[in-house]
This record gives C-alpha cells, sequence and structure tokens, in this order.
C-alpha cells in the first residue's frame, strides 16, 4: 500500500509544470529509488506541495481519524477545481469570499469590472469548474468510500459543500439534484443521500414553500437516477445492479416507504403537480422493479 502510494506521488510530482518549491531535491531523488514510510512521505511531499488528494488518501490508508483535518483537506480539493476565478456580479463575489476565508485564498477571487480584461481567468458562472469538480468527488469517493474509513469521505460536509457551490451558480443552471447524484455516482447508498440531504436542509430551513418546491425536486431527480441505475444490468450475467439491490432491500425493510410518503405530503402542501405526477411514475416504477 504505501509503495502504491509512493508510486502515485511521484506521478503527481512528476505532472506538475514547475518542481514545488517546498520539496528538498535529494529526499526527491531518493524517493525515486527508496520505500519511505507514510509519515514522511505526507510530512515532506504530500502536505509541503500540497497534494489534497494524496493528503486524504494517507489519511484513509492511516485509517487516520481527524475530522476538522479532513474538511479543510476537502474544502481545498474543491476550491482547487474552482480557483482562480472571477465574477463580475457583487452577491456571488462575496459569496465566494465567504466559502475560502477559511482557507485564506481570497485574493484568488476577483470581481471583474464590465470593461476588464479577463485574459485567461474562468468566470466562476461559465461553469468551467462543474465537470471537473464533479469527476473528482466521483473518482475519490469510489476510492474512499466503504472501505472502513468513511469518514475520510465526509458525506454531510460534502453535501453542504456541493450545496452552497449550486446555490451560488447564477440562474439555476445546475439542477437541483446535482449535489445528490454526484453522491450517487461516487458510490454513496441513495437512502444515505437522502438523509444526508434532508439534514442539510434543515439546517436552511424548508418552511418557506419556494425551498420546500426545491428540495422535493432535487429527491424527485435522484430517485429518477436509482430507478436509471436499478435498470442496468449487474456485473455478472443475469445480476442486478447494485442500485437494484438496494432498492429491493430498502423496500423489503421498509425504510424507502417512510421516504415515498414524506415526499409526497410535501408535495400536496406545496401543490407540486407536476412533480407529483413525477412521483406517481416512479412509484410504479419501483414496484415494478422490486417485482423482478
Amino acid at each position: 500500500r504505501v509503495a502504491t502510494l509512493q508510486q502515485r506521488m511521484l506521478r503527481e510530482i512528476d505532472s506538475l509544470s514547475e518542481f514545488p518549491e517546498g520539496i528538498d531535491h535529494s529526499k526527491y531523488e531518493d524517493l525515486k529509488t527508496t520505500l519511505v514510510q507514510v509519515t514522511p512521505l505526507y510530512n515532506d511531499f504530500a502536505a509541503r506541495v500540497p497534494l489534497f488528494g494524496i493528503c486524504l488518501v494517507i489519511f484513509h490508508s492511516c485509517r487516520h481519524d481527524e475530522t476538522s483535518a479532513i474538511k479543510i483537506l476537502w474544502k481545498n480539493i474543491l476550491c482547487e477545481e474552482i480557483l482562480p476565478c472571477g465574477t463580475r456580479q457583487p452577491d456571488l463575489y462575496q459569496g465566494l469570499l465567504e466559502l475560502v476565508d477559511e482557507l485564506q485564498l481570497g485574493e484568488r477571487v476577483t470581481l471583474l469590472s464590465d470593461t476588464m480584461d479577463v485574459g485567461g481567468l474562468s468566470t466562476f458562472e461559465s461553469g468551467d469548474w462543474v465537470v471537473p469538480l464533479q469527476e473528482r468527488v466521483i473518482r475519490l469517493g469510489k476510492e474512499l468510500y466503504a472501505t472502513g474509513a468513511d469518514y475520510t469521505f465526509p458525506i454531510d460536509y460534502i453535501m453542504e459543500l456541493l450545496e452552497t457551490l449550486r446555490n451560488l451558480m447564477p440562474g439555476s443552471r445546475l439542477s437541483p439534484g446535482w449535489s445528490l447524484t454526484t453522491l450517487a455516482e461516487a458510490g454513496v447508498p441513495y437512502l444515505v443521500i437522502l438523509e444526508s440531504f434532508d439534514s442539510c436542509v434543515n439546517h436552511t430551513g424548508r418552511n418557506d414553500p419556494g425551498k420546500a418546491l426545491a428540495h422535493s425536486s432535487a429527491s424527485i431527480e435522484l430517485f429518477l437516477h436509482w430507478i436509471t441505475k436499478s435498470r442496468e444490468s449487474g456485473q455478472g450475467a443475469g445480476q442486478h445492479s447494485t442500485a437494484h439491490v438496494e432498492l429491493s432491500r430498502s423496500m423489503s425493510t421498509g425504510d424507502l416507504l417512510p421516504k415515498l410518503n414524506t415526499l409526497r405530503a410535501r408535495l400536496e402542501q406545496v401543490q407540486g403537480e407536476s412533480l407529483l405526477e413525477q412521483l406517481n411514475a416512479i412509484e410504479n416504477s419501483i414496484s415494478f422493479l422490486v417485482s423482478l
């Protein structure tokens, strides 16, 4: 495992456009030929570059449960895909400053004037960061989650960060369920995602009809994703997909039905007729799928 991490570290360092100033050249040369312990691998290389993803993988490998440090790593990982960036919207600029304040990266966010030449600077609202960030979360989730150290993939915190970014994006360019389906693609069970999202929404309040409708839209989107994945084949011939297995189990244990009932009650309260129609179709699809 350490040897694999070391090889990965070398590839990451070699892929950089410039040799990192914080790394000792002689130690780097030793890294090429000598197996090192995980502590110097972290202290002398991963933390010094810094390589946030590798740091997280080392925490996972060593079963190092330090919540605050893991959260900082995750925020850095997501911000790495966004920064540097600019925006012409003052409210969005303030929101981005609040996001990066803990990391002291405010200087990497620029408030642009209408006449300012942005050069090669990407604007946040262009969305250039969306796919790379999503792919990185998915890749790390598949590597870290459900492998004995789930605290290195803190679902509630990642959900909070993704929702913050989704809400910052102007014009509803990210779908209501973007954060949820991203975590589903990363391998997080659907019911766990629903629980995390409910908790996240509760923190921001959902008594407002508009927020309740947005919350319901996101849940509907996740259920549609679940059904689509449940229809796919498993790895072996005649095998059901992981999503189908989870769907059948959650129905047989009775864990899913309360979620569906709560969603229906919420939609009836806010008169979300089109979403109610989608929910009816979802329930019919679930009944069909679990009968297979």
